[in-house]
Formats: C-alpha cells, sequence, structure tokens
C-alpha cells in the first residue's frame, strides 16, 4: 500500500509542475499569438536586454546586464563564472523568471514581446526536468502533448533523427529514474529540439553527454541553425561554445564584461580573451598557463 501512495505522491507533484509551467506560458499566448506562423518565422529575430536587474533578496543576480543579438546571428552563447548570472539570465528571457527591472524583448520586424515564452522558445534548464515516473517514450509523448496545447507542433522527422544520432532509442523503454543521467539529459534535449519553435534557450546543454553525443549535438545545432533557428546556450564549456555561437556574452557579477565575435579569432585567442575579461593572466610556463585556463575557462 505504501508503495502505491508513494508513487501516486510522485505523479501529483509531477501534475502541479505541468501546471505551474502552464501557468507560466499563458502570458505568452496572450502576448504572442501569431509567433508561430511559418510566414513569421522567417523574419529576423532579435533580443534585446536593456539595464535588467534580478535581487533576490540582498543578493543581487543581475545587475544592469544590457546586451542585443542584432538581426544578423544564429547562436549566442553566455559564458560566466558560477554564480555570474547566466541562469537567471535565461530563466527571465523565457518568462519563468521577472526581472525587478529593466526591459528584455523579443522582437520580429515590428512585432515584440515582452519575453520568449514557451510559444516563441523552448527552454533545456541546468537541471534535467523529465518525470522520473515515466519512460522516456511516454516523457516525449507529454512533452509533444503540452506543446500541442499552446499551439507548438513537434517535428517527428527531427525527433527521429535526435534519437538515432544520440544514440538513445535503446533507453526509451525505460523510467526515467533508472537511466543514467546523460540519458535523462539526452531526452530531455530530443524534446525541446524537436519542438517547432523559432528559438531554443538552454542552460548547460552538454551537462552529462558523453563524448559521441558531444560531438553528434554540434553536428545537429548546425543542421537547426541552418534551417532558421535560434539558440541561446550558457555553458563552462568554451570549446563547444567555440565550435556552434557567432558570438559569446562574457558575464561577470551580473553584468556583460565582453562580447567575443567567435569567428573573427582563434580559440586561442578566445581563451585569452576570456581569461582577459576575469582578470587572469595566461602568461608563464605551462602549467601556470593551464591552472589559469581551468580557473578562466
Amino acid at each position: 500500500m505504501i508503495p502505491v501512495v508513494r508513487h501516486f505522491a510522485k505523479v501529483r507533484r509531477a501534475a502541479t509542475r505541468i501546471v505551474a509551467h502552464a501557468a507560466v506560458i499563458r502570458p505568452a499566448l496572450r502576448c504572442a499569438p501569431k509567433a508561430l506562423s511559418r510566414v513569421d518565422r522567417c523574419r529576423p529575430l532579435m533580443i534585446e536586454f536593456r539595464q535588467v536587474f534580478k535581487r533576490f533578496g540582498a543578493a543581487i543576480a543581475l545587475d544592469g546586464f544590457s546586451a542585443t543579438t542584432g538581426n544578423d546571428w544564429t547562436c549566442i552563447g553566455v559564458l560566466g563564472r558560477n554564480g555570474a548570472g547566466k541562469s537567471t539570465l535565461l530563466r527571465i528571457l523565457v518568462g519563468m523568471l521577472s526581472a525587478t527591472s529593466g526591459r528584455i524583448a523579443v522582437r520580429r520586424q515590428t512585432q515584440c514581446w515582452p519575453f520568449a515564452g514557451a510559444a516563441l522558445a523552448t527552454f533545456v534548464p541546468e537541471q534535467t526536468a523529465v518525470v522520473p515516473t515515466l519512460t522516456g517514450k511516454q516523457y516525449l509523448c507529454l512533452h509533444e502533448t503540452m506543446s500541442r496545447l499552446i499551439g507548438v507542433a513537434t517535428d517527428a522527422r527531427l525527433r527521429e533523427r535526435l534519437v538515432m544520432e544520440l544514440d538513445v532509442g535503446a533507453h526509451l523503454d525505460k523510467l526515467c529514474r533508472r537511466m543514467s543521467k546523460g540519458n535523462r539529459r539526452k531526452v530531455e534535449l530530443i524534446a525541446a529540439l524537436s519542438a517547432d519553435v523559432p528559438l531554443v534557450v538552454a542552460d548547460e546543454l552538454t551537462d552529462a553527454l558523453d563524448v559521441p553525443s558531444w560531438l553528434q549535438l554540434q553536428g545537429i545545432i548546425r543542421a537547426i541553425t541552418a534551417a532558421g533557428r535560434k539558440l541561446v546556450i550558457a555553458s563552462h564549456d568554451l570549446s563547444f561554445l567555440a565550435d556552434v555561437c557567432d558570438r559569446i556574452w562574457v558575464i561577470d557579477h551580473g553584468r556583460l564584461v565582453d562580447e567575443l565575435a567567435v569567428g573573427a579569432i582563434s580559440l586561442t585567442e578566445l581563451r585569452a580573451r576570456v581569461a582577459s575579461s576575469f582578470g587572469i593572466s595566461l602568461s608563464g610556463d605551462d602549467d601556470s598557463h593551464a591552472c589559469s585556463r581551468d580557473r578562466g575557462t
């Protein structure tokens, strides 16, 4: 009897999370009723942060963050120390958090929305949010159903490709709680990337992925951006960001301290610029160089 009660308690908690998510995304539906049209997706998309502050009590997560993507971009990387404000920034962008003050806008020509919201973006959180009592297939089905309820279609062909390339098909019949952390991450990535929305926002996208999947994901992202979709990725993996992004925002203490055009400089120069942004010197012998680089990236 006790295991049954515990099972229903978990289901109830999962349902509560879904209801809470629905409460977050309803404003997006009112703000962006035309965001899902295919004609609209072909228009340039611009994200703008203007003097954004976010406080949690006495703690300041974002301290006047300002940045804009412009119209000519495909993938923005967000890099910073632990606690620099990266996750807070992404959650504000998709409407999961409210800024204390400042302006956040997602623009498409003359149309403007106060945040990306679920109708414009899919969000991959740092901590896996799969429902532990569902199998991988059931979770993907649930994600597709919930997306359809808010007018977001799922690209079935892309989902099949992702399952194959991330090599997770043999694990989809397992309960999510019995999967490894890496496979749970893959299931969540498949659900998010196969949602037919113009913007993907991801926090620690490569967390727990094995090397083959890490390499496959680079090609997947290039294919997605080539199809016209945009990505904003927060990560500590500088080499991954250098491979898939066209620009990197460097955040420190809640502020933008540097913006790097990835294609214009080599990886060595990129590391030096990032280290300089954090006040770290990479000069010296090989050992001190490696130590400084690890602390900086």
